[in-house]
């Protein structure tokens, strides 16, 4: 398969699986490692594709979830909620000469190009596990309903990782600060 078009399709499918049930714009420092100490993250790794990251304990974590390398999804807060927040990892291989502008552009380009209402909130240069990165968040919507996506892109030799935070508006910022401790225990293997 293409890896536009994985990583189109992995979107849509994130965005469906999470609204039906299935299955620097991060604060000082300081501050994030206070959030990452405050919460009890596992770590997953994910030695075929050269990464690690940690998730929350109580997070249904899967592997390959229609493009992902691995995607996690938060329980659900009670029998009204009707989305599963969710962070994923992409692994997609660069072309020659790729850079993290270059690819941060063309993965943004596809997520702006797949949903509907889209529109850019805020995007700034971080760190992530001591790897450049650029993050941006932005809200949108797809099939009626409407999410908020924090994305990082960061990319390493020939490897571009794709990581995507998602909520709907009305917890997004309740879960802003896990998904910044989360990212922030990304690491790219040696």
């Amino acid at each position: 398969m293409p890896d536009i078009l994985k990583a189109v399709l992995a979107s849509a499918a994130m965005l469906f699986a999470v609204c039906c049930g299935n299955g620097d714009t991060s604060p000082a420092a300081e501050s994030a490692e206070t959030t990452r100490n405050q919460v009890d993250l596992e770590t997953y790794t994910n030695e075929e594709n050269g990464f690690a990251i940690g998730f929350p304990t109580d997070w249904n974590v899967q592997e390959n979830v229609l493009g992902t390398a691995v995607t996690a999804y938060s329980p659900m807060a009670n029998g009204s909620d009707h989305f599963r927040e969710s962070v994923s990892v992409t692994v997609l291989p660069l072309a020659p000469g790729t850079d993290l502008d270059a690819f941060f552009e063309q993965e943004y380009g596809n997520k702006a190009n797949l949903y509907q209402d889209f529109r850019e909130v805020e995007r700034n240069r971080v760190i992530i596990g001591g790897t450049d990165a650029i993050a941006v968040i932005y809200t949108y919507s797809l099939g009626g309903r409407h999410a908020i996506e924090l994305m990082y892109a960061a990319a390493a030799g020939e490897t571009g990782y794709v990581i995507l935070c998602e909520a709907v508006p009305d917890s997004f910022d309740n879960f802003s600060s896990l998904f910044e401790a989360i990212a922030g225990s990304f690491e790219i293997l040696n």
